[in-house]
C-alpha cells in the first residue's frame, strides 16, 4: 500500500456496507503503549482543540488531529484525508496506521476529562459506510465506559477495539478521583504557601485534570 505523508493511500474496494453481528469487537493486535504514551505526552495541552462530541464543557472534551480534510483542523468528514503536522513527530503511530495496510479516513487523539462525556449520536456519513472504526485507549481509568446499542464496556489502556457505529453510542468518564486531587493540591498551596499571581496544578494519573491555586 502506498504512503503519503505516512499514510497509507489508495481506492477503497467497491462500496459494501459494513455489518457487526455485536455492538463491540477486541481485535486481536498489540500495540506498545509505552510508545505511544511518550508521543502522545509530547503534545501539551494549548494544542488541543475542543471535540465537536463534547457534552459537557468545550475544554473537557478535546481532541488533536492526525489524519483529517487536507490535513487541517476541519470536521470535514470527506477526502482527500492528509496528514497533519503533529503526524510527523508520531513515528510509532505512523507504524500502526501502516501495519493495517489500508486507506485511512480520520485519526484523532482525544482526551475525555473527569466527570465528562462524549453525546450520542450515530455515524451515518456515508464515507464511513464501509469502513471500520478503531479505538485505542492510550490512558484510562475504570471509570470510563463505552457505550453502544443495548451494551457498554470498559476499554483497558492499549487494548484495541471497534465497534459498530451504526448503533447510538457514546462515552462517559465519571472519574472523580482525579478532578478532587488537583483540587485539594490547589487549596493546600493557597493555605501554605505566599506568591503572586497563580500556580497551575495538573494531576496526570490515568486522567489529566487542572486546577489554579490563586
Amino acid at each position: 500500500m502506498p504512503l503519503e505523508n505516512g499514510v497509507p493511500t489508495g481506492p477503497s474496494t467497491a462500496r459494501t456496507m459494513l455489518s457487526f453481528s455485536s455492538p463491540f469487537t477486541r481485535l486481536a493486535l498489540h500495540v506498545e503503549l509505552d510508545h505511544l504514551r511518550r508521543e502522545v505526552d509530547g503534545f501539551p495541552p494549548h494544542l488541543w482543540s475542543p471535540d465537536r462530541l463534547s457534552g459537557v464543557a468545550p475544554s473537557s472534551y478535546t481532541m488533536l488531529a492526525l489524519v483529517s480534510h487536507r490535513g487541517h483542523e476541519s470536521d470535514i468528514m470527506s477526502g482527500p484525508f492528509v496528514a497533519t503536522p503533529y503526524l510527523e513527530s508520531c513515528p510509532y503511530i505512523r507504524q500502526i496506521l501502516a501495519s493495517f495496510e489500508a486507506p485511512i479516513c480520520e485519526v484523532r487523539l482525544r482526551w475525555l476529562g473527569p466527570r465528562s462525556l462524549g453525546r450520542f449520536h450515530f455515524d451515518r456519513h456515508r464515507l464511513l459506510e464501509d469502513r471500520y472504526r478503531v479505538h485505542v485507549p492510550i490512558y484510562t481509568t475504570p471509570h470510563a465506559r463505552f457505550y453502544c446499542g443495548d451494551r457498554n464496556v470498559h476499554m483497558p489502556a492499549g487494548t484495541i477495539w471497534t465497534f459498530d457505529r451504526m448503533r447510538r453510542h457514546a462515552v462517559f468518564n465519571d472519574d472523580l478521583s482525579t478532578a478532587r486531587l488537583s483540587r485539594d493540591i490547589a487549596q493546600k498551596i493557597q493555605e501554605s504557601l505566599q506568591y503572586p499571581g497563580q500556580i497551575k496544578v495538573t494531576v496526570i494519573r490515568e486522567t489529566r485534570a487542572v486546577e489554579y491555586a490563586k
